[in-house]
């Protein structure tokens, strides 16, 4: 068992915030753990689970995607990612890690293009696990204060609050994603 610890962190605000998770099929048995934690985490901030969004996909290559699509409709505060990608014996586990982390790292850092031009920086809670044993993902998907689906959670919900006052004038409210009833792009 690995000897960190994650820091004590104050639980942050959820209330009003949209939230979606894209959470990965493949090695299912870590992933419901991810998304258990991460869920837990969310009704903690106060998040209504009217307002959480849970998409399923086939595995860790296809979260940057549907994160993507999701992201481009515009209606959430903040996006998740949770999956698991254990080693094996080939090389395919570092090519899948790469690619689907780097996949991430981009749509949270240039976000998307759209008919209303760039979002600019996404709050995106990155839940991938990249283990190299079965053993490693599970002490990761426990239901404790290791869980990483909940550390990607609380990430994903204060980075939402902080990117919102950088991009709001002073003395201006935070700007809203458009609702649902105002359509997708």
């Amino acid at each position: 068992m690995s000897e960190h610890r994650p820091e004590h962190r104050e639980v942050p605000d959820g209330h009003g915030l949209r939230v979606a998770i894209a959470v990965s099929r493949f090695n299912a048995t870590v992933t419901s753990g991810l998304l258990d934690g991460a869920r837990g985490a969310l009704r903690e901030a106060g998040v209504a689970e009217a307002e959480i969004l849970v998409v399923h996909v086939p595995g860790a290559l296809e979260l940057p995607v549907v994160l993507t699509a999701l992201a481009r409709r515009r209606q959430h505060h903040a996006l998740i990612a949770l999956g698991a990608v254990i080693g094996g014996d080939t090389d395919h586990y570092e090519h899948v890690c790469r690619e689907a982390m780097h996949g991430l790292s981009e749509l949270a850092r240039s976000g998307v293009r759209d008919g209303q031009g760039w979002s600019g920086p996404l709050a995106l809670g990155n839940g991938l696990l990249t283990c190299r044993t079965a053993g490693q993902a599970r002490e990761r998907c426990a239901p404790d204060a290791r869980n990483k689906g909940a550390e990607a959670a609380r990430s994903a919900l204060e980075v939402a609050r902080l990117l919102s006052s950088l991009s709001a004038p002073d003395n201006a409210a935070p700007a809203q994603p458009r609702s649902p009833k105002q359509g997708a792009s």
